[in-house]
Order: C-alpha cells, then structure tokens, then sequence
C-alpha cells in the first residue's frame, strides 16, 4: 500500500478501509509464496465452517454453521476422543447474464475437527441438522470423587 493511499479522508469516510486493504495487501504477498488467503475473508480455495462449543444442561455441544448444506452433505465422526466433521460445499451457479459472475462465497471439502472434554459420553452423541447449523450433542458426565474407604491398620 502507498503512502499517497493513506489520506486523511481514507479514515475519516472509511474507517476499516484502511485495515481491509492492509488484509488484501498481505494475501497478495503470501499467496506470492504460494500460500493460502489468510487474513482476509476467505474468498477463493477451501473454507472452513465457524464452530463453537459449549456444556450445556448436562451436555457437551459442538455447533458448526454450514450455510447452503444439507445434512446429506456431511459427515460425522468420532474417534478416540476426537469428534471430526466432513463435507463438501459446491459451486452450482450457471452464469449466463452478461457474461459476469462475482462471489464471495467459499467452496470446497472440508474437515473440522475437535477434542472431547474428558466426561463427554461419545457412544450417546446425536446430531441435528436445522437452518444451515448442524448440531452435536452427547451427554457430558462429571467424573465422580472417588468414594472414601476405610483401609484397615495392622500391627507389624
């Protein structure tokens, strides 16, 4: 970026212009080194779907949005304490209109995956899929204190 792109006006009129240019000026330097879109929204390439996890009334609960899916697009795993979740979002545009298409949009395969707490009971988990968010549930146990217990002293 140039120091005559950095006015005055540039802050005043758009205040995040100046950080989203700085983003787009990093992505053209590191996919120069043949890496991926990092700092900006993914725009191009794989993407990969926002999670969240939580405990829940008993339960531990991952959350994935997978807007544009279905729940025959994806695929659920666990695995050694390892909760893994697949799919493939695909590009199914037929641009016709003028020639022109413009998408912001990611597409791909991909894979997130996530560790269990120790207490979650993988065996009972059950997922949902509703409004572009697929949900994980299993119960979540608390390990219990291990009972007291007497232990007999001896002599000698």
């Amino acid at each position: 970026m140039s120091r005559a792109a950095l006015t005055k006006d540039t802050f005043s009129a758009e205040p995040f212009g100046v950080m989203r240019r700085l983003s787009d000026e990093m992505d053209r330097f590191f996919q120069g080194f043949g890496l991926p879109r990092t700092f900006g929204a993914p725009r191009e390439g794989p993407w990969l779907p926002a999670l969240e996890s939580f405990t829940k009334d008993g339960s531990y609960v991952v959350r994935a949005e997978l807007p544009g899916l279905t729940d025959k697009d994806v695929t659920v795993e666990i695995t050694d304490d390892v909760l893994t979740i697949k799919g493939e979002r695909t590009d199914e545009s037929d641009v016709t209109k003028d020639g022109t298409y413009t998408s912001e949009r990611a597409y791909g395969r991909f894979m997130r995956s996530v560790s269990l707490p120790e207490g979650a009971v993988p065996s009972d988990a059950k997922a949902t899929f509703k409004n572009g968010v697929l949900e994980i549930a299993m119960p979540f146990k608390t390990p219990a204190a291990p009972a007291a217990r007497r232990v007999e002293v001896t002599t000698g």
